[in-house]
């Protein structure tokens, strides 16, 4: 097993000075110790993440190193072919990724699971499983002598467990979301963004058309966007900061009159850890009001009920944030559906 702050020593010792990326269960150790280092940028999603290292290595000479999901690799792809790669610019980075998608793993996992090592293959990225030290040293010199990135593949259980306990600041996400449906139409559609939203969602069994984004991180609001240009609903969107990070343009393309879209900002990447999000601070209040929606404002639990009955009689879109703690239950359980059956079900019942 490979401990998170000895493997972070190794790279440092061989020069890497720079490590950004977007955070995964898999290597939950490893990010919660890197966010704590002063050579670390969180990053909003990985093509920035590649960018940035791109940018390092031009001004330093040294590689990056990009920590991702596997699914990252769809974000990463546009600047690892047509900016990194050998035949371009030719920017050796190490591409720390965790190979979610075995047997056992959430339904949105298994394809990309399956065809990690050939996406990695078809960018022309070599490919070494991290199993001991000697693996990360090897990634570290091939990206240096082939003029290009390589990837470390990182597979459950290579990193030592993590304890992060976090304290409750605010009223938890499961609290909001229970008093949140009290207050809406029941045959208004609800679009919940990726992670343990969408679970806990799940569990209160409401009635409402329910859709849940189980993959895609950051896609939840433009989904809900196309579901709002066909009908006279009004649509609500439960979802979380890190999501809108990823991809903060989307708010500028969200213009339907019957969206109220609620940000749940709790500051981290709670599904896959709580590590800090990229800006735990960011003003998404002043963000969505430069993007054209009507209203935006942040809200108390305590006035949930006036302020989603203010929205449904206000032409939109509207965003509503709130604040709330950055934990969940361990027991919580996972949706019995599957995706496809969640799909037929939400357009069954819109």
């Amino acid at each position: 097993m490979i401990q998170s702050k000895d493997l972070i020593n190794l790279f440092e010792n061989l020069g890497v000075d720079l490590f950004t990326g977007v955070p995964d269960s898999l290597m939950e150790s490893f990010c919660h110790n890197i966010s704590k280092h002063p050579n670390h940028t969180p990053s909003v999603n990985e093509a920035a993440a590649v960018s940035l290292c791109i940018g390092h290595y031009m001004a330093s000479g040294m590689p990056g190193l990009v920590y991702m999901q596997n699914s990252g690799l769809g974000n990463a792809h546009n600047p690892l072919v047509s900016l990194a790669s050998k035949d371009v610019y030719g920017i050796p980075m190490i591409l720390l990724i965790g190979h979610r998608g075995s047997a056992d793993d959430e339904p949105q996992h298994l394809h990309q699971g399956r065809i990690t090592r050939q996406h990695l293959e078809l960018l022309d990225i070599p490919v070494i499983d991290l199993i001991n030290y000697n693996d990360a040293e090897k990634a570290f010199r091939q990206c240096q002598l082939e003029g290009k990135p390589v990837a470390l593949l990182v597979q459950k259980h290579v990193f030592e467990l993590c304890d992060t306990p976090q304290e409750l600041l605010h009223t938890s996400r499961e609290d909001f979301i229970r008093e949140f449906v009290k207050h809406i139409p029941t045959d208004s559609p609800i679009v919940a963004t990726t992670g343990k939203t969408g679970r806990e969602l799940a569990e209160l069994n409401v009635s409402n058309p329910v859709f849940l984004t189980v993959g895609g991180m950051g896609c939840a609001n433009m989904i809900a966007q196309g579901i709002a240009r066909n009908t006279q609903k009004t649509v609500y969107i439960l979802d979380g900061d890190g999501a809108i990070q990823m991809h903060l343009g989307n708010l500028i393309n969200i213009s339907c009159s019957n969206i109220v879209h609620v940000v749940i900002k709790n500051g981290c990447h709670q599904s896959v850890g709580g590590q800090p999000i990229s800006d735990p601070d960011f003003n998404f209040v002043a963000h969505a009001t430069n993007c054209g929606y009507s209203v935006a404002k942040t809200i108390d639990v305590n006035n949930i009920g006036d302020e989603l009955r203010t929205a449904i009689n206000t032409s939109g879109p509207i965003l509503l944030e709130i604040y709330v703690s950055g934990i969940s239950r361990d027991n919580l359980s996972r949706p019995s559906h599957t995706p496809l059956e969640n799909r037929m079900e939400f357009m069954n019942k819109l």
